[in-house]
C-alpha cells in the first residue's frame, strides 16, 4: 500500500465518521456495514498479502480516536464482505476479459487481485470432482505394497483368514460414499474425526493416534524445574514476583527470558484489582497478550513467528500448481493460500501455524481446526519432503492447539491434537491454567525444533522441474462447484433468518 492511498483511505473513513450524530459509543460492526463498498473495493485492488480487516479496524480506530468518537469493542463479522469478494473473484475469472470492470479503487496497487478456493464445511462435491479423487486412490493401490498396513488390521486378517486392507483402501471406501468436500479428499486423516469409527475398529483407531513419535515431547530441561516451582504458587501476583525474579540472560538463555517475560505481561492482567479486562479483548488483542507466549517462545532460536494473517506460500503455491500459460483457454487466476493467524517459519521452511478464536465458537473449530489447517499442514509436509524425499516420514507440522501433522507411512497424512486448554479467567485459575498453556508451547516448540534439525541436516539436491510429488495433491474443488455451493449457502442461511 503506498502512502498516497492510506492517505486518501484515512480522508474518506473521517469523511464518514463525521457524518456519524454520537450519543453513545459507535458500534464498530455499523461503520464496517456503512463503508463496505470502499473496503471491498481496496481489497479487490490491493496486493495479496493486503490484511485489509485489520488496516481498515486499525485506521477506523485511529480516525475515531482524532475525532473524539467512542468505537466498541464488540465482535466483528465480516462474512458478508467475503462473500461478496469470493463472488467478484468467481466472476472475474470466468467472464471474458474484455467484459470485465474494474473498480474505482480506494486503495491503489500494482497488484492484480487472486482468488481463492478454499472449501467450507458444506461445500458439495460434484461427481466429477469424486470420481478423480477415486482415480488418484485407485494408482496408489495398484502397488498396495507401498500403502499404510496397520499392525492391527493384519492380526484381524490372520484371524478371518483374509488379505489385510490398507489405510489408502479403506479411506478409499470412504470417498466413495461423500457428498460433501472432507480432508480424505486430500489423503488427510484426522484422528479425532467420528467418522472413521466406521471404518476402523477400536485397536486400528488407537493405533492410528498412537504409532510412530508420541504427540507431546518433551519440556527442555531449562524449564521443567521451573515449571515444578510455578505449580506450587497461590496467585497471579506470586507468579509475576517470581517471574521477576528468574535469573536469565536475555540472548544466551532465550527460554527463560521467555517464561520471565511471559509471565509478568499475562499475570498483569489477573492480579487483584486490575483494570483490563480479558473478557471484552478482541480476537487481535487476545492472539498478542495471551495467545502471544505460543509464539514469543521462538525467539532467537531460528524460527520465526509471522502474523498478521499471513498466507501460506506452500498451500498457495499447490493451489497454483496447475496454473498454466494463455492459450486455448485464459491463464488462470491466481489463488489465495489460506491466511492463518500466525505462520512458524524457518530457514525458508514452513513449520507450522496458529488458529485462535476470540471466543467458544463450536462451528469455527470444526471449520479451522478439522477443515482449514489439516490442509496446510499437508501442504507444508509436501513442500519439505518433495525437497528432502528421506524426511518423508519424519517430519512434523505443528498447530495449536496442539495438532501435529504426520505421515507415519504409506500415503497418508495424519492429524493428532491434544484436549483443549482454556486461557485464565481470573486470579483464582490463573496459576494452573498459565502453567498448562506454557507447557504447551514447550511441546510445540520441541515438534518444531526437531523438523527443523532434519530439515538443515538433509541436504536439498538438484533436481529437474515436473518430478512427481511425493505426496498426492491436496484436493481443490472445481470452480462451478464453488459458485453452486456459495450461492447454496448463502440461499440456506438467508432461509434461516427468514424464520428466526
Amino acid at each position: 500500500m503506498t502512502d498516497q492511498s492510506a492517505t486518501t483511505r484515512l480522508k474518506v473513513i473521517r469523511s464518514f465518521l463525521s457524518g456519524i450524530k454520537q450519543n453513545k459509543p459507535v458500534n464498530l460492526q455499523t461503520v464496517i456495514n456503512g463503508m463496505e463498498t470502499e473496503i471491498i473495493q481496496s481489497a479487490l485492488a490491493a496486493d495479496v498479502d493486503f490484511d485489509y480487516q485489520g488496516v481498515w479496524v486499525k485506521n477506523f480506530r485511529t480516525c475515531a480516536s482524532e475525532l473524539g468518537i467512542q468505537l466498541d469493542n464488540m465482535k466483528v463479522s465480516w462474512k458478508s464482505i467475503e462473500k461478496k469478494l469470493n463472488n467478484e473473484h468467481q466472476g472475474n475469472t470466468s467472464a471474458p476479459a474484455e467484459s470485465r470492470s474494474t473498480p474505482a479503487p480506494v486503495a491503489s496497487s500494482t497488484s492484480s487481485s487472486s482468488s481463492s478456493t478454499c472449501p467450507g464445511l458444506k461445500t458439495k462435491l460434484s461427481n466429477i470432482d469424486r470420481e478423480k479423487v477415486l482415480k488418484v486412490y485407485d494408482a496408489l493401490l495398484q502397488e498396495e505394497s507401498t500403502c499404510w498396513v496397520l499392525k492391527a488390521t493384519k492380526r484381524q486378517a490372520i484371524i478371518e483368514e483374509r488379505t489385510p486392507w490398507s489405510v489408502e483402501r479403506k479411506m478409499r471406501e470412504f470417498v466413495a460414499t461423500l457428498t460433501f468436500v472432507h480432508p480424505s479428499l486430500s489423503f488427510i486423516l484426522d484422528t479425532d474425526d467420528l467418522n472413521w469409527v466406521d471404518y476402523f475398529n477400536k485397536e486400528e483407531l488407537n493405533e492410528l493416534k498412537n504409532s510412530g513419535q508420541p504427540l507431546l515431547r518433551r519440556v527442555h530441561h531449562e524449564l521443567k524445574p521451573k515449571f515444578d516451582q510455578i505449580e506450587n504458587l497461590k496467585s497471579a501476583l506470586d507468579v509475576y514476583n517470581y517471574g521477576r525474579l528468574i535469573d536469565h540472560h536475555p540472548i544466551e538463555q532465550p527460554l527463560l527470558a521467555w517464561l520471565s517475560q511471559t509471565l509478568m505481561q499475562t499475570a498483569t492482567f489477573f492480579i487483584p484489582g486490575a483494570r483490563t479486562s480479558t473478557q471484552n479483548m478482541l480476537e487481535s488483542d487476545k492472539l498478542y497478550y495471551l495467545w502471544g507466549l505460543l509464539n514469543t517462545i521462538h525467539r532467537n532460536s531460528g524460527i520465526e513467528a509471522l502474523g498478521k494473517e499471513k498466507c501460506s506460500t506452500s498451500h498457495s503455491k499447490t493451489l497454483n500448481s496447475k496454473r498454466k500459460l494463455s492459450a486455448v483457454d485464459e491463464i488462470e487466476r491466481e489463488k489465495i493460500g489460506r491466511r492463518l493467524d500466525t505462520v512458524y517459519i524457518g530457514g525458508g521452511i514452513e513449520l507450522g501455524g496458529l488458529e485462535a478464536g476470540p471466543a467458544k465458537d463450536n462451528t469455527k473449530e470444526f471449520e479451522d481446526s478439522m477443515l482449514k489447517l489439516p490442509f496446510v499442514f499437508k501442504d507444508m509436509l509436501n513442500e519439505i519432503v518433495s525437497c528432502r524425499p528421506s524426511l518423508i516420514h519424519k517430519a512434523h507440522v505443528l498447530g495449536y492447539n496442539i495438532n501435529d501433522a504426520d505421515i507415519p507411512d504409506g500415503h497418508i497424512v495424519r492429524i493428532r491434537r491434544t484436549n483443549e486448554l482454556e486461557c485464565p479467567s481470573d486470579n483464582d485459575d490463573y496459576v494452573l491454567k498459565i502453567l498448562s498453556l506454557l507447557e504447551l508451547a514447550s511441546y510445540g516448540k520441541a515438534i518444531i525444533d526437531d523438523t527443523y534439525s532434519l530439515c538443515c541436516q538433509t541436504r536439498v539436491p538438484p533436481s529437474a522441474t515436473g518430478n512427481p510429488s511425493p505426496l498426492p495433491l491436496s484436493f481443490s474443488p472445481s470452480i462451478d462447484n464453488q459458485v453452486q455451493s456459495s450461492n447454496a449457502s448463502g440461499s440456506a442461511k438467508k432461509s434461516r433468518k427468514n424464520t428466526n
